[in-house]
């Protein structure tokens, strides 16, 4: 595994392989992120972009949970800030609201 900082909750693991795009824009996700993620056949996948810099430069993909990525990232981020997360935004990633 390598990452950018060992410090990070959010470490980065790249992948070891490459995938073309074909003509209909679509491309297949490795063995090894689909199980690291768990996704299976017919599941639902979010993507989103990671700017660097003000430019685009990562394609995010995570598996649907029914709750908005951002929640669980602003709540990872309180954490790191050694911060308590609102019982609200817990609620809403639990899908208890």
């Amino acid at each position: 595994m390598e990452y950018l900082d060992r410090e990070m909750t959010w470490g980065i693991e790249w992948s070891d392989s490459s995938r073309r795009i074909d003509s209909a824009g679509r491309v297949s996700i490795p063995s090894k992120l689909k199980n690291a993620l768990k996704i299976e056949c017919g599941d639902t996948v979010d993507f989103g972009l990671l700017s660097w810099e003000d430019e685009p430069n990562f394609i995010v993909v995570s598996k649907n949970t029914g709750v908005d990525v951002r929640y669980r990232i602003a709540a990872e981020a309180l954490k790191e800030l050694g911060l308590d997360v609102p019982e609200r935004l817990v609620k809403i990633i639990e899908n208890r609201d």
